[in-house]
């Protein structure tokens, strides 16, 4: 009914009356007789109702509603073209999201990592520091023994009093040292003295002490042949007399720097990390510990 309103509306009755083939102008000739007013409406309706107008009317409608169906169906393809357009958009960013997140992911792995590296790298800087302070020690101590020497035949015995105590100092520091005095390879020769960690250094750490070599700057140093090449014996003394000395021999790498011509006080220690085991050296009644006194003999062949 709404339809066939609107219909109406688009075509008003003087439109009809003036295309419709039924009322065109007659011949002038005619002369209709005149009526009551009342035939005339009655005529227009009559030829309203007829079979021809409102086949028209229904062709109308027809159209009409072809065309509503259309634009039914342009606006259910255009809701789908605008669904699937979100929904490639929420993918994407959905995409673009994890890739920032995985972006994201990576750095805080780096960070991780280098976290741990600078973690390692102060720890061993705190070690450094520590043999730094080591070094200072024993240059001092070397330094205020002035240019005596202990001995000048190569051969050396170094009686160590407290060990307990410095093994246990060692505990709080692992890189701490003693510094054995000074003594002479030969007349006029290398001037050397050792290092004893006595909790262990390198791979000994912990499980052994520790005994090395140190050349020293000397007085002859301009005359002697570099780099310093003489077989070097380590021993721990059995102090009982039982002759169950511990021994470790070595011959330096002429290639090492410890064993160049000095140019500052001292060159960096070199010689046996596995010296001794403190399952050995501590065991009861064990011949090497006398009085909490130990006694460690250096031996350089010239010969």
């Amino acid at each position: 009914m709404l339809l066939f309103t609107s219909v109406m509306a688009m075509c008003s009755p003087q439109d009809h009356l003036s295309t419709c083939p039924k009322n065109k102008p007659r011949n002038t000739a005619e002369i209709l007789p005149r009526g009551t007013g009342a035939e005339e409406p009655q005529s227009l309706v009559d030829d309203l109702c007829s079979p021809a107008h409102l086949l028209r009317l229904l062709s109308v409608i027809s159209s009409l509603q072809t065309r509503l169906d259309r634009g039914e169906e342009v606006n259910v393809a255009f809701k789908k073209l605008v669904m699937s357009k979100l929904l490639a958009m929420q993918s994407l960013l959905s995409t673009e999201q994890g890739e920032r997140e995985g972006d994201t992911q990576t750095p805080r792995e780096e960070i991780a990592t280098l976290s741990q590296d600078l973690a390692i790298c102060r720890g061993a800087l705190a070690e450094l520091q520590s043999r730094c302070l080591g070094y200072e020690r024993a240059l001092q101590h070397l330094q205020s023994r002035g240019g005596t020497t202990a001995s000048e035949n190569g051969t050396l015995v170094w009686k160590i009093k407290g060990f307990s105590a410095s093994l246990r100092d060692s505990e709080r520091s692992t890189a701490l040292s003693l510094h054995s005095p000074a003594f002479l390879s030969h007349p006029f020769g290398y001037r050397l003295c050792l290092r004893l960690y006595p909790r262990g250094d390198g791979v000994g750490r912990g499980s052994h002490a520790s005994l090395f070599l140190c050349v020293m700057r000397g007085e002859w140093d301009d005359v002697l042949p570099w780099p310093f090449r003489h077989r070097v014996t380590f021993s721990c003394l059995d102090a009982s007399g039982g002759g169950s000395d511990v021994r470790e021999a070595f011959l330096p790498d002429p290639l090492s720097a410890s064993f160049q011509k000095p140019r500052a006080a001292v060159n960096v220690a070199s010689g046996c990390p596995l010296f001794i085991r403190h399952s050995l050296l501590l065991a009861p009644h064990n011949p090497y510990l006398r009085n909490d006194t130990l006694y460690i003999k250096a031996v350089i062949e010239t010969h």
